[in-house]
């Protein structure tokens, strides 16, 4: 165990000094919202066109409190539940309702199914405020925020440049973040505690999310079942909490007997197992002193793991954390790649044992 913690640590260790070294201003994200990097930066960044500044409506679903919706493809509405403001665009008319007042002529386009629209529109009808920066390389840089913000734009650009490097107010900058306290998000860590199951068919499973969790980086639980190997019950032992499935049922007795196989070789025991989603059973398996989640998302062959993604991050805004299943398919390795991208912003993947669940209010 003691040689399996240390090689992971060495590997991360090798990850950070790597991106340290070699960034530079091309790694710097072009949008923020609030204090946090815009999760796809890469695939949707900011675009200037004759001075103006244009942002992709989503963006502005990473503010707390503010919601994005399209209900026929063409028309918008995003809503603040902090002030009841609000945006509502008409695509292909061009204008806008903006809190009760039409403007016409307004400036908005679509890059296949993102939406941009003028930054500047969006701040003052939702009462937000927009700030740019402009690079030695001459990119733009946009933090759109509200006034919760802890760090200035300066700041945010700063967490990026390499350390030889002198950024700006170097003085008033505190080291890079390394630890949880650090990078908390008002006090709470915003975290997406994946949830995987091993795959049936081992390797001949085509898409397995466990091996996709490890090529990219994504903390998770596993959930055991009679089938898996020793050394599987071991190195998911060794990544933190792990759970359980039985193959001859969800009952407390099977779970027990499982348990007690994996315990074996583990020295521990877990209470983690998947609801069935029967409540009854969930109780019963409660009051044996199991606890059975049932999944805030799920990811299997019929999900859009991008519009998923956007849903997880609207909804850890308010409850600060949830759970994420993935299933063995192509989505579940799509998400793991979005998952991946969430490094440089204050979201984190996390195992089941980097929360405590202490109360009953607290399990799921």
């Amino acid at each position: 165990m003691k040689y399996i913690r240390f090689a992971l640590t060495a590997i991360l260790m090798l990850l950070i000094l790597s991106h340290t070294a070699f960034a530079d201003e091309s790694d710097i994200p072009s949008l923020f919202a609030g204090d946090e990097a815009w999760y796809k930066d890469s695939v949707s960044p900011l675009v200037v066109r004759e001075g103006v500044y244009f942002i992709p409506a989503d963006l502005l679903a990473m503010m707390d409190g503010i919601s994005v919706s399209s209900t026929d493809g063409n028309n918008i509405l995003i809503h603040s539940a902090e002030n009841d403001r609000y945006l509502s665009i008409l695509f292909m008319q061009r204008s806008a309702a903006v809190n009760g007042k039409i403007i016409d002529d307004i400036r908005v386009f679509r890059n296949g199914d993102t939406f941009y629209l003028d930054a500047g529109l969006a701040a003052d009808a939702l009462d937000l405020i927009c700030e740019t920066a402009v690079l030695e390389n001459g990119s733009s840089v946009l933090r759109i925020s509200d006034d919760s913000r802890i760090f200035t734009i300066d700041e945010l650009i700063a967490v990026y440049l390499p350390k030889n490097e002198t950024a700006p107010d170097e003085d008033e900058i505190t080291e890079l973040p390394v630890t949880e306290e650090d990078l908390s998000y008002n006090g709470k860590m915003k975290r997406i505690y994946v949830l995987v199951k091993s795959p049936k068919n081992g390797d001949a499973t085509e898409f397995p999310a466990l091996r996709n969790c490890l090529l990219y980086g994504v903390r998770f639980t596993r959930f055991l079942d009679e089938d898996d190997s020793v050394d599987d019950m071991l190195l998911s032992g060794a990544m933190g909490c792990y759970g359980i499935v039985s193959n001859h049922g969800s009952s407390s007795g099977a779970l027990d007997s499982l348990n007690e196989k994996i315990m074996s070789y583990t020295r521990k025991s877990t209470r983690f197992t998947l609801s069935d989603g029967n409540d009854e059973n969930d109780r019963v398996l409660r009051e044996n002193g199991y606890i059975p989640i049932s999944p805030d998302f799920t990811v299997n062959g019929s999900s859009n793991p991008d519009v998923l993604l956007t849903e997880i991050i609207n909804y850890i805004g308010s409850t600060g954390s949830c759970t994420l299943l993935l299933e063995d398919c192509w989505n579940s390795e799509r998400m793991a790649i979005l998952l991946s991208e969430l490094a440089n912003s204050l979201y984190s993947t996390a195992n089941l044992s980097d929360h405590s669940f202490g109360t009953s209010t607290e399990r799921k």
